[in-house]
């Protein structure tokens, strides 16, 4: 997760706030959804193939 460049996905006036832990809008009534329910989400599929 450290290599996606998170504040390439949001406006500019956001992008400071691009590695907070918290969602942030990106538009059209939608988020970017927080890193940590990334990488818990990305725990859960490897577990499941495992």
């Amino acid at each position: 997760m450290r290599d996606t460049p998170r504040h390439l996905f949001l406006d500019e006036a956001l992008a400071s706030r691009a590695y907070e832990d918290l969602a942030l809008p990106i538009g059209y009534q939608q988020t970017i959804s927080q890193p940590y329910i990334v990488a818990r989400m990305t725990e859960i599929l490897i577990e499941d193939r495992n």
